[in-house]
C-alpha cells in the first residue's frame, strides 16, 4: 500500500492535468499513489492521464458534475494511503514538498493531523511568496481568524482525521476548505512549514469560488458551523 494518497480534482480542463499529474509524480518522496477525480462532463481527461504511463496512476470518473468538494471525498474514500494531499488541476508542486512534510511527521506527536505548507502565487507577470507560522502547534485560532492561511493544496493529512472530524462539507455552497481546516484544527495539532512548496496559478478561472453568490452565503454559514 502507498503511504501518500494525493487527489487531484479536475473538471473540463484535460489540457492542464498533465502537468499538475507530473509534479506529483516527479516528488523526491515516491510511496504516493496519485488518484485524478475527473467531475467533468464535456472534456475527459482520461486519455491525458493514461499517457503518463506510471502504475502509481488511478482515474475515478463521476457520472454526473458533482462538485469540487464531492470530487476529493470521492477520492479521499478510494484513497489506499495512511496520509492524503491534495492538488488542483493548474497548480503544481515543487519535487521536494511530500519529502519535507513526510520528514516534518516523523518527529510529531501523534496528535499532529495534517501538515501545511506556504506557497506560490503565480500571477501573468509576477510571483508573490506567503509566508505561514512554522512548527508543531495548534492552529486552531488562527484558522478562525485566518482560514485562508491553511490551502488545501498544500495540505497533508492523516487519513484517520478525516474518519474522526469528517470529509469536505458538500452541502456548503462555498467555503468548503476552510470548513474543513477548522474543523480538522479543533481537535489536531498542525504542522506548520514556512517554505513556499506549491506554484499556485492566479490567473482568472471558472471554479465555484468565483461565483459571488455562493462565496457570500458559504462564508455566511461559517459561523453557525464554527458554533456547533
Amino acid at each position: 500500500m502507498p503511504t501518500v494518497s494525493v487527489i487531484i480534482p479536475t473538471h473540463n480542463r484535460p489540457d492542464l492535468i498533465i502537468r499538475a499529474a507530473e509534479s506529483v509524480l516527479r516528488q523526491t518522496y515516491t510511496d504516493l499513489e496519485l488518484i485524478v477525480v475527473d467531475d467533468g462532463l464535456v472534456n475527459r481527461a482520461q486519455e491525458h492521464i493514461a499517457s503518463l504511463h506510471d502504475a502509481r496512476v488511478r482515474y475515478i470518473a463521476h457520472e454526473k458534475e458533482q462538485g469540487g468538494s464531492a470530487a476529493r471525498n470521492t477520492g479521499i474514500r478510494a484513497a489506499q494511503g495512511g496520509y492524503i494531499a491534495f492538488l488542483d488541476d493548474d497548480d503544481e508542486w515543487l519535487p521536494n514538498k511530500l519529502e519535507l512534510q513526510m520528514n516534518a511527521f516523523l518527529n510529531a506527536p501523534s496528535d499532529a493531523g495534517f501538515c501545511f505548507t506556504a506557497v506560490t502565487n503565480c500571477f501573468q507577470h509576477e510571483e508573490r511568496a506567503t509566508t505561514v507560522p512554522d512548527g508543531i502547534a495548534d492552529y486552531h485560532e488562527l484558522a478562525l481568524g485566518y482560514p485562508k492561511g491553511f490551502l488545501t493544496v498544500t495540505l497533508v493529512v492523516k487519513q484517520h482525521v478525516f474518519r474522526d472530524v469528517g470529509m469536505f462539507d458538500e452541502s456548503l455552497p462555498s467555503h468548503q476548505d476552510p470548513d474543513l481546516i477548522i474543523r480538522i484544527s479543533k481537535k489536531y495539532k498542525g504542522l506548520g512549514i514556512n517554505q513556499p512548496l506549491v506554484r499556485v496559478t492566479m490567473t482568472a478561472r471558472e471554479s465555484i469560488g468565483s461565483n459571488a453568490h455562493r462565496r457570500i452565503a458559504g462564508r455566511e454559514m461559517l459561523p453557525k458551523i464554527i458554533s456547533c
